[in-house]
């Protein structure tokens, strides 16, 4: 999983663990006195399978406008972390969602939303196709340089955070 490292990202002590409205802007300019410890790790996350999901979609519609694809409802269709690090760092079901609308092979599918899908302005620099029709995305340095940035930024406090402070937990292993 590349996000081990990020897994908590910058805060002050603070109370307010609101993110407040953010859609995608850089990490670098996030005020890290209103980020918790999970909250900016989420969001950037969250920003990264927006795009994903945006592209996907944008894809499906040009397809669809185009007459590649028959018209049909687009579904709610999944990102994850595939196991695989060969396999990107995320991976999207859309062409499996859609095999049984649009009556083709889901890998059929996949290879033509992957050559209508515009990476541009994202974190991901490459798609790649998988196996039966998973679509693989790949990020670009920019993901890792906004996360540093806000290292850089945070400075003392990365990684500080006061959620629970209060309370004993007791770690088996």
């Amino acid at each position: 999983n590349p996000y081990v490292s990020w897994i908590e990202c910058c805060a002050e002590a603070s109370d307010d663990s609101s993110v407040g409205g953010l859609s995608s802007a850089p990490l670098a300019d996030l005020p890290c006195s209103k980020v918790t410890t999970v909250k900016c790790f989420e969001e950037i996350v969250n920003i990264a399978e927006k795009q994903i999901i945006d592209s996907v979609t944008a894809a499906l519609k040009a397809n669809m406008a185009d007459g590649t694809f028959t018209e049909a409802e687009i579904p709610n269709f999944k990102t994850e972390i595939p196991a695989d690090k060969n396999n990107g760092d995320y991976s999207a079901n859309a062409a499996f969602m859609l095999s049984k609308a649009l009556r083709m092979p889901p890998r059929k599918i996949a290879e033509e939303i992957a050559s209508k899908i515009d990476l541009n302005n994202t974190y991901f620099e490459k798609c790649e196709i998988a196996g039966p029709g998973f679509i693989n995305f790949f990020l670009k340095n920019d993901f890792y340089a906004d996360v540093l940035s806000d290292i850089d930024t945070c400075g003392d406090n990365y990684g500080k955070s006061n959620f629970d402070k209060k309370k004993k937990i007791n770690v088996e292993f």
